[in-house]
């Protein structure tokens, strides 16, 4: 199916969805394709491509992907690390919502680092807190380092399959670290010093309630101030997108949202 889809030589969007594999993965003939520019799959799929144009990445769940022995080996996170190298591609727009990727050291050591000069937005949904924690700590920008992702404008998190009797578990050290990695990247004289960007906006996508009222604890209302667009959308993808609350300040004096 990958391949078929991909024989369109001016195809620039592919989203392929709800993928299915059955035994090994040796088998799949390598695709190079000269101008798509845009994909959503999982990362199973990334193993045979060549994309040289490819600008933005978006890598999901496969549903099977845990229970069938032939992909237990196979990281993403190297999957991904290795369409980047082969492609030479300039990604400016990444978006991890398989919660395997967030869970391999990989991701750090290898990925970010790899996509660092080029990467502007970056959306992650890790399904546990300390995952999320980890990310902030890596973006934390210090005298005496740049954060990983120094050329970063969008950050979205989007903590996805957290059951509400489990979203405090890690979830006061997960927004402390998200709000020290907030300040440091909208901090004019550390971007000064390492020649980079600061952060213009954070969306904080979370069907969770108390993550607000830890949000306004941690008062990352004030970074409003530093010229960062804040923005809270609960995580329900059947509500409409006007249901995003863009005005910070009044969500935190919401009484029915503490």
């Amino acid at each position: 199916m990958l391949d078929h889809a991909l024989s369109f030589q001016g195809l620039q969007e592919l989203t392929f969805e709800h993928e299915s594999y059955y035994g090994p993965l040796q088998g799949f003939q390598p695709i190079h394709h000269n101008t798509l520019k845009y994909l959503r799959c999982s990362g199973l799929s990334l193993e045979s491509l060549t994309l040289p144009a490819l600008e933005s990445l978006t890598v999901v769940d496969y549903g099977e992907y845990q229970v069938k022995d032939d992909y237990l080996g196979i990281s993403w996170a190297d999957n991904m690390t290795a369409l980047i190298r082969r492609s030479k591609c300039r990604l400016t727009n990444l978006h991890i919502l398989a919660a395997c990727v967030v869970q391999e050291e990989h991701t750090y050591t290898e990925l970010l680092p790899l996509v660092a000069p080029t990467l502007a937005v970056l959306e992650i949904a890790p399904h546990r807190y300390p995952e999320a924690e980890q990310i902030a700590r890596s973006l934390t920008r210090t005298e005496s380092s740049p954060g990983s992702l120094p050329y970063l404008k969008h950050l979205n998190v989007s903590p996805m399959n957290l059951a509400p009797q489990k979203c405090h578990n890690g979830a006061d050290a997960f927004v402390d670290a998200l709000a020290t990695a907030l300040i440091s990247l909208c901090d004019r004289p550390l971007a000064e010093r390492w020649h980079v960007s600061l952060l213009e906006r954070v969306s904080i996508n979370h069907r969770n309630d108390p993550m607000v009222v830890k949000m306004r604890m941690s008062g990352l209302e004030s970074l409003r101030a530093h010229g960062l667009e804040v923005v809270y959308a609960p995580y329900n993808s059947i509500k409409p997108v006007e249901d995003a609350i863009v005005d910070w300040d009044t969500a935190w004096v919401d009484s029915n949202r503490r």
